[in-house]
């Protein structure tokens, strides 16, 4: 019995190099969305986690805590008395990263104190950025509806709502925990997570209309919740 070798022609290998290129392109955008959502579901966490850790230090310490989230592209170096402060002219700390620091309340102002011991700025959130902090519920899109105010650059500030207080004339960039765990406000606290891509100092929040987490913060007792509107 002879046993015939089959061999591919160069053209067969062609066909068949092509066909699983054109497959490739076409499931690259899919795993891109699938790991932009994972990206949100991660950054939500992270923040959750982030703001639970300040709370519990404000408890545990009996001091004012607030979260430092940067904003905008200016220079938080001199405010916060620190040499190890990121460069925030880039992209990629500003509504991504955050760090528990002392505070306290100076006549008619919040004035950083110093930075938590041992604490470091949390690694970026990736794909996924910190676009509004709202006190009130009344902006806030219904579960599943596109969401627009997406910041498209580093240069766009967060929302200025009351409860997301100003930090040593900068700001608005920080949330306070008071001592007794609930926030240093007069109003609740939601925090929206919107996915994103990031080049450079760019943010492109284009076709993640629908890819976003909102955080609910209570003022009394500092419950941090996901929020659905419904």
């Amino acid at each position: 019995m002879t046993v015939r070798s089959y061999r591919f022609t160069l053209v067969e290998l062609l066909v068949v190099m092509g066909l699983i290129g054109l497959l490739v392109s076409l499931a690259a955008p899919a795993f891109s969305r699938i790991n932009t959502g994972k990206a949100v579901n991660v950054g939500a966490e992270k923040l959750m986690r982030a703001l639970e850790q300040a709370q519990a230090l404000a408890v545990a310490n009996r001091q004012y805590v607030g979260l430092i989230i940067p904003n905008g592209t200016r220079d938080y170096s001199s405010a916060f008395s620190s040499n190890d402060t990121p460069a925030f002219d880039r992209g990629t700390y500003n509504l991504a990263s955050f760090r528990p620091a002392f505070v306290f309340y100076d006549d008619s102002s919040w004035k950083f104190d110093r930075w938590v011991p041992q604490s470091q700025w949390s690694a970026p959130m990736e794909n996924a950025r910190v676009v509004t902090v709202a006190d009130r519920d009344s902006s806030l899109p219904v579960a599943g509806d596109d969401y627009t105010r997406g910041v498209t650059s580093v240069t766009g500030a967060l929302s200025s709502a009351p409860a997301f207080q100003s930090l040593n004339g900068i700001g608005p960039c920080a949330v306070v925990f008071s001592p007794d765990g609930g926030l240093a406000a007069t109003s609740d606290l939601f925090f929206v997570v919107q996915g994103c891509t990031v080049n450079n100092t760019t943010i492109d929040y284009t076709g993640n209309k629908t890819n976003y987490f909102i955080l609910h913060v209570t003022r009394m007792g500092g419950k941090i919740s996901y929020y659905s509107k419904q």
